[in-house]
C-alpha cells in the first residue's frame, strides 16, 4: 500500500473513533445528571480504552506523515503543504485531517462541559452529605450556620 493511502486509512480510523467518542461524550451528560456512578465508572473505562487506541493510531499517522513530508520535499507537515504538493491524495488527506481537527475540538468542548457539570453535581452531593452528617466538631451560630470553632477549647499557660 502506498504511504499516502496508509495515512488516509489511518486518518479514516481516527475520524471514526473520534465520531463515536463524541457521541459517547454527549451521552455522558445523562449519566452525570442522573448521578449514575456505575455508568460513569464504565464510561471512564471506555475513555481509557479510547485513549489507548487513539495513541496507537496517532503514532501510525505521525510516522506516515513524516515519511510523506520527506518524500514530497516539504520543510514541515502542514495542511497547506499537503494540499499543494500531494496531488489528489494530499488534498484528501488535508481535508480528512481538517475533519479530525474539528471532531477533536468538539470532543474537547464536550469534555469541558461535562467536567463543569460533574463539578456541580459533586458540590451538590457534598452539600447533602454535610447536611446529613456534619463534622463532629461543628458548632453552630444563633442562625444555624456552621462555624469553624471547636466545641470545647483548652487553654494552657506555660510559666
Amino acid at each position: 500500500m502506498d504511504i499516502a493511502q496508509e495515512a488516509i486509512e489511518t486518518g479514516l480510523l481516527i475520524r471514526g473513533e473520534l465520531s463515536r467518542e463524541v457521541e459517547r461524550a454527549q451521552a455522558e451528560r445523562g449519566l452525570i445528571r442522573s448521578m449514575n456512578a456505575d455508568g460513569l465508572l464504565a464510561r471512564a473505562d471506555a475513555r481509557q480504552a479510547f485513549n489507548q487506541v487513539m495513541t496507537g493510531l496517532q503514532h501510525q499517522l505521525m510516522a506516515s506523515l513524516s515519511t510523506l513530508t520527506t518524500r514530497w520535499g516539504l520543510p514541515e507537515t502542514t495542511l497547506e503543504g499537503l494540499r499543494r504538493r500531494g496531488g489528489d491524495d494530499g488534498r484528501r488527506l488535508a481535508a480528512l485531517l481538517g475533519e479530525v481537527r474539528s471532531l477533536a475540538e468538539a470532543l474537547s468542548e464536550l469534555d469541558r462541559l461535562n467536567r463543569l457539570l460533574a463539578e456541580r453535581a459533586q458540590s451538590f452531593v457534598r452539600a447533602h452529605l454535610n447536611a446529613l452528617a456534619p463534622p463532629k466538631s461543628a458548632t453552630y451560630s444563633r442562625r444555624g450556620a456552621a462555624t469553624a470553632e471547636p466545641v470545647f477549647t483548652t487553654r494552657v499557660r506555660v510559666l
